[in-house]
């Protein structure tokens, strides 16, 4: 995540930090309202990343035991796509596997 007013990076959405996925980031959604996004990863999950703080809020994953968010089943493969309906309160994701 990029500041555009002075082309410092802030954070990163992945890597060392245990919030971060563990594969690459395929693509990136922004909230229509809030400052928020969403992150589609090959490591099979979609994350919710509160960008004024730059921390995971809600990991949806194929292993609900492996989150502290509310329990969703998701993907059984690689997620390329995700975005947010223009109202803010939906949100999609397409992966390999549907």
């Amino acid at each position: 995540v990029w500041d555009t007013s002075s082309g410092r990076l802030l954070y990163t959405l992945g890597g060392e930090d245990s919030e971060g996925h563990t594969n690459f980031v395929f693509n990136v959604a922004m909230h229509p309202r809030d400052p928020l996004c969403a992150s589609a990863s090959h490591d099979y999950t979609v994350r919710v990343w509160d960008l004024l703080s730059g921390k995971c809020i809600q990991i949806i994953c194929p292993d609900p035991e492996a989150q502290e968010a509310p329990e969703v089943e998701l993907h059984s493969a690689e997620v390329s796509a995700v975005a947010f309906h223009p109202n803010g309160e939906l949100m999609t994701s397409g992966s390999y596997d549907k």
